[in-house]
This record gives C-alpha cells, structure tokens and sequence, in this order.
C-alpha cells in the first residue's frame, strides 16, 4: 500500500532533521505548511460538515489562549518574587544519572545527540496536518475543540503547579538576566501583562509544558486510528525528546512523568464537544458564531501584539554589567538566559 499524504509529511521533516543532525529545520516545517494549506485548499468542498463544531471550536482555542497568557504571567512572577536564586543547590534526577551513564557508550550518545528531537513547532504541524488529513465528517473541528480545551486545563494546572511549590532549576548558568532586580512590584507586573515568554528563571517549572504538548499530538493520532507504524514512531520520538529534555537540564525527569500522565488523564476524561445546534439552538445559532468568532480573532490579534513586544524589559546597570563580564568568560557560572520548556 503507497504511504498517504500524512505519513509523507511525517518522513520528510524527520528526514530533513536527520539530514541536519539537530531539529526539523525551519524550512522544512514552513514547507510542510505550505503543503498543508495546498492540500486543505484542495478539499475545501468536501468540509462542510466540520462547520457543526465551528462554535466550539473558537469558544476553546479562545480560552486555550487566555490560559497560555495566564502561564506566561505567572511564569515571570514567579521567576522574579523567590527570595533566593537556587544557584548552588542540587537534586538528584536518577534518569539524569542513568542517561549520563549510557551516554558513555559513542553509540548511544551519538543516536540520542543525532537524531532530530521532536520540539513544538513540529509537533503543532503534525497536529494541524492530522486533523486536516481526517476532516471530512466533523470530526477534525470536533477533534480541534476538544485538543484545545484540554490543553487549556493543562496549562492552568500547571501554573497550580509551579505557583505552589518553587523548585530549584537544575542548570548550572542559569542565572536570570532578562528580570530586572531594580523593578518594583508594580513594575514587574507591569513586565508580566505586557509580554509573552516561554520560559523562567532559576526555577524548574513544574510540569513540562512541552512534553504534554506532545503526548497530546501522539494520542491524537491514536484517537484518528492512524496506522500503527506512525503512531509507535511518534511515540518513540516523543521518548526520545523527553530524554533530551532531562539532558539539557531543561526540567527534572518528575516534570516529564507528571506530564505524560496528566496529558493521559485529561485526554481521556474531557469530552468532545456536542455539535453547535445542540448547544445554542437554530435561533441563536449565527449570533454565537459571530461572537465567538470575534473572541477569537481578537484574542489572536492581542497575542500577536505581545508577541511583537522585546522579550524582556531593559536591564539594570548591574545586571548588563554581569552579562558583559560573562561573555568575557570572567565568571565562572555565567549569566546566561535559561529557558524552561
């Protein structure tokens, strides 16, 4: 049987990261894109009946961003109000020892350091692509809503999270640069609400956002019944990343565990949204559509303007004159930016 137009994806942008030993590179996944769009483009006739979750779907992907909002705040505030740095306090992450350990055979150092980890970006084509290569019956929207409201409780769960207990991060250079140590309470604030950012300080953030990120992509496709080869390659590969992630010290094993298993929970415990003339009846039905439809958009334009915004506020005098001493290699732990997935 000839491999369809998913699985081609999928081997291509692998195969582009192989090529560049790193990462898919960001051509191949603009390329991927690209070719989704041309190909939803080409069914365009066939997707009217996904219009039925068109409601629900804007109503989720709305509160999905609100709360990836509320985690970029709470993820600022907490880097910046812990009373001390954590820099010299060390916790024992067994699955760290035991990769340093297999890492001593060239063979398996050089499998887990060649090939490409599955990161975010890759991981959201995929999960467009998986939807749009299913949609005909509803069940792609349907499909869309759901992902998203899950993803919305995730995230708030995880700002419970990391608000709750500060642990320290477990990089040696993570010293934060970007927090300006001069700013007042209100101006910290003021930082939070007015920029999005992906990562803290010297804190580990409890849980990884990025690895629930990817389970969800890998039990989407299980819930489409993709074949069976790709979802046991999407499964190895979501091993794989997670296994980076605790070598580069980006989060402690127990984030990825508590991930994957709350990703597995929430998964399978959230239902699908009814169709929207279930919900808001054929009388309100186009005032709902529009309004939420306005939600989004507007929600979307206000993350587009943050995300327009420098990354961090100005530093402080004493703060530019440690980042120029470490790039100068005077201090010996640095004053480099650590970003947490």
């Amino acid at each position: 049987m000839a491999p369809s137009a998913l699985e081609c994806l999928h081997l291509a942008v692998f195969t582009a990261g192989l090529i560049s030993g790193k990462s898919a590179p960001e051509w191949s996944i603009y390329v991927g894109w690209v070719f989704l769009v041309v190909g939803l483009l080409w069914r365009l006739r066939g997707l009217g009946k996904e219009l039925d979750y068109w409601i629900a779907a804007c109503r989720e992907a709305t509160f999905c961003i609100v709360a990836y909002y509320i985690d970029s705040v709470g993820v600022y505030m907490v880097a910046v109000m812990h009373e001390r740095r954590f820099e010299h306090i060390s916790l024992q992450d067994n699955v760290l020892l035991l990769l340093e350990y297999l890492c001593r055979s060239e063979i398996f150092d050089g499998l887990l350091r060649r090939l490409p980890e599955l990161n975010a970006d890759e991981a959201a084509l995929y999960l467009t692509a998986c939807c749009a290569f299913y949609a005909s019956d509803g069940r792609a929207v349907q499909a869309i809503a759901k992902l998203a409201r899950v993803m919305r409780y995730c995230r708030l769960l995880r700002v419970l999270c990391y608000c709750s207990t500060v642990i320290p991060s477990q990089n040696q250079a993570c010293f934060v640069n970007r927090y300006d140590e001069t700013y007042s309470l209100t101006e910290h604030w003021r930082e939070a609400v007015t920029h999005m950012r992906a990562g803290g300080g010297c804190n580990d953030l409890i849980f990884s956002g990025h690895a629930s990120v990817l389970t969800f992509c890998v039990l989407l496709y299980q819930d489409f019944g993709a074949p069976r080869w790709l979802q046991g390659f999407l499964w190895c590969r979501l091993a794989h990343a997670s296994m980076r992630i605790v070598q580069s010290r980006s989060h402690l094993s127990v984030d990825i565990v508590v991930a994957f298993l709350l990703a597995l929970l929430l998964y399978h415990v959230i239902p699908k949204p009814r169709k929207d003339l279930e919900v808001f009846g054929a009388s309100s039905l186009r005032s709902s559509a529009l309004a939420w439809s306005s939600a989004l958009v507007a929600v979307l334009a206000f993350l587009a303007a943050l995300l327009a915004q420098p990354d961090a506020g100005p530093l402080s005098t004493a703060n530019q004159a440690r980042l120029a001493q470490a790039w100068e290699g005077k201090l010996e732990d640095g004053a480099l930016i650590f970003v947490s997935h």
